[in-house]
């Protein structure tokens, strides 16, 4: 019994831990990079960024990916790509929860 809430405990502090921290989100465009840190908040990569900007996305299936931010839209060869710690992330952008120092890029540019 004690150690079933001994675990309950730990879940419950790992959930919030996951749930706390701060990013980094870094938008980088043809000639222009800003960086922002943000607060986590339980909330989505996607969710965290729109907080600042303005966000265009294509529904693709059950996920979603940036068509357009701040009025930088991806056209022709161009699109947004979306990074987690230097990494092409293969989790969409609307389903990804940051955790605590994360680092989130999203880069316009070729294919």
């Amino acid at each position: 019994m004690v150690l079933l809430a001994v675990l309950t405990g730990l879940r419950s502090l790992e959930k919030q831990s996951l749930n706390q921290g701060k990013i980094t989100v870094i938008i980088r465009t043809i000639g222009s990079t800003s960086s922002e840190e943000h607060k986590i908040d339980g909330r989505t990569a996607l969710d965290i960024i729109s907080k600042n900007h303005i966000i265009e996305t294509i529904k693709t299936g059950s996920n979603e990916m940036v068509k357009c931010i701040d009025d930088v839209c991806a056209k022709n060869s161009y699109w947004w790509k979306f990074f987690a710690n230097e990494k092409l992330s293969l989790i969409s952008i609307d389903k990804y929860y940051p955790k605590d120092k994360d680092i989130i890029l999203l880069e316009y540019g070729e294919n």
